[in-house]
């Protein structure tokens, strides 16, 4: 059996990988695109070595992971814009109620106008699941909330076809390395390892996808902006002009 009859099972492989992965998807795109990776299935025969049936009779295309339903993946973000007595010690309150849920702050600064009056922004990201508790516990600390933003992002489906393709890659990953194994000259070798070097780089590409994605389902994101409340008073060096 030569090398094409080789491509032609990893090329099985990958879409059965594929497949399975989004199984629990109800999708009417059928058969995934054919550039799904780059490179793929495109080595020329005279290039790499010969890929016998022997050296395959060991692959078991069915054998592909169980279809596994991924719980929903949802992105929270908001941002408030509100008044307080003291810019510094609400900042300091926000800041301990996202250490108590588990939280941190991302960024914080405070800063002074020329009359004196103070203003802040601060950044806290704290677990998914405390995201309202946390929005409620900041809410309180307002004399008066002046905008108030929430925004739901599902990106389940998203999450979903990165981790499918990442999983798809790594098989390919292991069916290039097998044939590595049958290179006899150094010019086989260098071919596969060209091909290697392009689904690996597509492996951490799509690793860095599913970590972020991680991130920002895992934590949500509140970002809060605090002034204080414009003061009434004259000042005292000030003189009454009945004029």
């Amino acid at each position: 059996m030569t090398l094409v009859t080789g491509l032609a099972i990893i090329a099985l492989i990958l879409l059965a990988t594929y497949a399975s992965v989004l199984g629990t998807r109800s999708s009417s795109s059928g058969i995934p695109s054919p550039d799904l990776y780059r490179g793929e299935i495109s080595m020329s025969a005279g290039s790499l070595p010969s890929y016998s049936a022997a050296d395959t009779a060991d692959v078991d295309i069915s054998a592909t992971p169980p279809a596994t339903s991924i719980e929903q993946k949802v992105i929270k973000t908001a941002s408030l814009d509100i008044e307080a007595e003291s810019a510094a010690e609400t900042t300091a309150s926000i800041e301990e109620i996202a250490t108590a849920r588990q939280g941190f702050v991302q960024s914080s600064s405070v800063s002074e106008d020329v009359d004196g009056r103070h203003y802040a922004n601060i950044t806290v990201r704290v677990p998914s699941s405390e995201f309202g508790a946390a929005m409620t516990a900041i809410k309180a600390l307002a004399t008066r909330i002046n905008v108030e933003s929430v925004t739901v992002q599902d990106a389940t489906e998203q999450y979903t076809d990165v981790a499918a393709r990442l999983t798809a890659a790594k098989a390919q990953e292991e069916q290039y390395l097998l044939i590595l194994t049958q290179a006899e000259t150094v010019g086989e070798v260098l071919a596969v390892q060209e091909h290697l070097a392009t689904v690996r780089a597509d492996i951490e590409s799509l690793q860095g996808q599913i970590n972020y994605l991680e991130n920002r389902t895992s934590l949500a994101t509140i970002s809060v902006a605090i002034s204080e409340e414009p003061s009434a008073s004259i000042p005292a060096n000030d003189k009454f002009d009945l004029g």
